[in-house]
């Protein structure tokens, strides 16, 4: 019997359901968080204690708890962590450890909002319009860069949009758009390749996490990822926001991770964890069928130790 790949999850926070898929695919999974108390460390088959990635001692600390550990794959999940394992990507990779992000320069461009727009604008891609300070009203607001406590925002007047420019200088302004909104989860291989990905219709949003979703079989919009693909280095897991506003699509925002809702596309069929295990192997398998016209309803749980 072949032993379990040892992989480790970052910024696991409450990400369960992404732990427990993983598992199931046969992979042991180790955990880590800067929060001493995190819900995952109570799912995982193990924790590992690491600083932030700002901290000068957290590559020489990981490259040691992955030796420790026999730890093959490395999977950050946060988008503040993504430029760190960009830059080290070749080091972590010499270490025998895999390292599932994109270059450094898709991850700029995902994680800044005003140079996703640039980079959308100059690849032919669509984005909402950018609104202009003295209105119209409503419109929406969106951090240029992963910013604690600050996320993005519905501007009903001008007194609100002021606080909000005041706070975010560089923050991005578009037009509030009512239109159906589609995530797209999907995967690409470890030399920026797109292999296959999914549409979900965003039904219900708290917090800007998704909690109804509903999987469709919309090919015109899964296309729209692979083209963004091709012009990028996405490695792994990523996740496409859209509009579908008057037949036209404009793109929100591209995660190269795994996103809020990714359990519920590899629940159907997006079967990313043996993707994954499958690369760490070095022998990649066909993608499986895709099961459209499937909800997901969200919902907390509690855990009582």
């Amino acid at each position: 019997m072949n032993k379990k790949p040892n992989i480790l999850i970052t910024s696991a926070g409450a990400k369960i359901p992404l732990i427990k898929a993983f598992q199931s695919a046969g992979a042991k999974v180790f955990a880590s968080d800067t929060a001493p108390h995190f819900a995952a460390q109570h799912f995982a088959d193990d924790v590992v204690e690491l600083p932030t990635t700002t901290d000068s001692s957290y590559l020489p600390h990981l490259l040691r708890q992955c030796k420790t550990h026999n730890i093959q794959m490395v999977i950050p999940t946060r988008d503040g962590e993504l430029p760190f394992f960009a830059e080290n990507y070749d080091i972590l990779q010499k270490n025998g450890i895999m390292a599932m992000v994109g270059n450094s320069t898709t991850i700029e461009i995902c994680n800044d909002k005003q140079k996703f727009r640039q980079f959308c604008h100059e690849s032919g891609f669509k984005t909402p319009k950018t609104a202009n300070s003295d209105g119209p009203y409503p419109q929406f607001f969106r951090p240029n860069l992963p910013i604690k406590h600050i996320g993005p925002m519905g501007i009903v007047n001008q007194a609100m949009g002021d606080i909000y420019r005041a706070l975010c200088p560089n923050g991005l302004f578009e037009e509030y758009i009512t239109a159906p909104e589609y995530s797209i989860d999907g995967l690409c291989d470890m030399n920026g390749h797109f292999i296959q990905a999914i549409a979900r219709e965003r039904v219900a949003v708290a917090r800007g996490e998704v909690v109804v979703s509903t999987t469709r079989n919309l090919p015109h919009l899964t296309d729209i990822a692979r083209q963004f693909c091709q012009k990028t280095c996405i490695r792994g897991a990523f996740n496409i926001q859209l509009f579908l506003h008057n037949d036209e699509i404009l793109l929100i925002e591209c995660n190269p991770r795994f996103g809020g809702g990714s359990a519920f596309s590899i629940a159907c069929g997006l079967n990313t964890p043996h993707q994954y295990l499958s690369m760490l192997r070095g022998q990649p398998t066909p993608p499986q069928p895709l099961q459209f016209n499937k909800t997901l309803y969200r919902y907390g749980c509690d855990l009582v130790k």
